[in-house]
């Protein structure tokens, strides 16, 4: 799959002077899947030269424009990988093709901007977590995200709880025997030899290899501030010791209940999906409500043509767009002076792009929600000042 960062966001936000498609299409995965999505990419081309030459663009031009998306098309290497959705954007002088790991509708767009709201929702969406799946046969560190997983898995922590106890014997026994020599007979050489307390013992050995694990992930935690979900077998007992002696941030109280051996990817995969859904439903509820709040203060706007000025100011806090709406215009930038202005015509502007690309680039939050959080309007904003 293909990662779009920051900086190619800001470049595929910026407008273009000549009109353009921007295609999104799934993937068929079926047994015919590497003849079925080049022509489905076909298909789509030709209703869009259908609509281009509808809109009094020459038939030589149409042709010259969409000639590297049927050149794709026929490219049978391509489509031996398999995405959930493809993006196509075809502009004067300009191919970009992306292979994006969400699934999005088939649709097609004729306009002098990209269509980028699915990639901008996916963006701020695919948020990131540390997983540690605890085991006493030896734990695994990983860092995910909605679609893949990376194992960052220290060296120390593929060590099983029992080389650990083990070592932690010898330097017990070798401290038990030199105290009874001096006759002090230790409560810790009874326990490790066994005589007293078995379950005291395995206490111990978890509390010791607890101690270690979190040591571990602590040097790893701390090169990125990201949230941290323990994973385990159903009746584990290394989940509430770790988090017992575990003084690290971003520690969450969700558990991944998924087998050890081997290690259940996909169970784990589906439910990071599940908790960062459940993370950004609780910051938009929260921020929704902040908002609502800010009402008659000075601090909220809805005007898109505002909003979108406001962001380029660095005035933006939180901006939350409507999945369900777009809004078009027209920016002029004039002695590092930003106006924008609503024009509600599809060939124009997506305020969109501009407003999230902006607001993201000036340190804000944005956050994309259901049409009716946000009153109907296609954006609203919570100022700083």
């Amino acid at each position: 799959m293909d990662i779009i960062t920051f900086d190619e966001l800001k470049m595929l936000a910026s407008p273009r002077s000549n009109v353009g498609v921007s295609v999104y299409m799934s993937f068929n995965d079926g047994t015919q899947g590497d003849i079925k999505n080049p022509a489905l990419l076909r298909e789509i081309l030709a209703s869009a030269k259908e609509k281009l030459l509808s809109s009094g663009v020459k038939v030589n031009v149409a042709e010259k424009l969409l000639s590297p998306g049927y050149e794709l098309a026929q490219d049978e290497a391509y489509w031996r990988d398999k995405f959930e959705t493809l993006a196509v954007f075809i502009f004067p002088n300009e191919f970009l093709v992306y292979k994006l790991p969400f699934a999005y509708e088939k649709i097609h767009i004729i306009s002098r901007y990209l269509y980028l709201k699915p990639i901008l929702r996916d963006y701020q969406a695919n948020r990131k977590l540390y997983v540690l799946a605890l085991a006493a046969g030896g734990s695994r560190l990983f860092r995910f995200d909605r679609y893949s997983h990376l194992d960052i898995t220290p060296a120390e922590l593929e060590k099983s709880s029992k080389e650990y106890a083990d070592y932690f014997q010898i330097e017990r026994e070798t401290s038990y025997h030199l105290k009874k020599a001096g006759g002090d007979r230790s409560q810790e050489g009874v326990i490790t030899h066994g005589h007293d307390n078995t379950e005291q013992l395995n206490k111990r050995r978890a509390e010791e290899y607890a101690r270690i694990v979190a040591k571990e992930v602590k040097k790893v935690a701390n090169i990125e501030n990201l949230p941290l979900v323990l994973a385990g077998a159903k009746s584990g007992f290394l989940g509430p010791t770790f988090r017992s002696v575990y003084d690290g941030t971003g520690l969450m109280d969700d558990y991944i209940r998924t087998e050890t051996t081997p290690l259940d990817m996909a169970k784990i995969q589906a439910d990071v999906r599940c908790i960062i859904e459940n993370i950004e439903r609780t910051e938009e509820n929260q921020r929704v409500e902040m908002v609502s709040n800010l009402l008659g203060t000075g601090l909220e706007e809805n005007s898109p043509d505002q909003i979108v000025k406001m962001a380029y100011e660095g005035r933006v806090a939180t901006l939350f767009v409507n999945d369900e709406k777009d809004v078009f215009g027209v920016v002029n930038i004039f002695n590092d002076t930003y106006e924008a202005r609503v024009t509600n015509n599809p060939e124009d502007e997506d305020l969109t792009n501009i407003a999230v690309i902006n607001v993201w680039d000036k340190g804000g939050k944005v956050f994309f929600v259901p049409g009716k959080l946000v009153r109907g309007r296609p954006m609203m904003a919570a100022l700083r000042y």
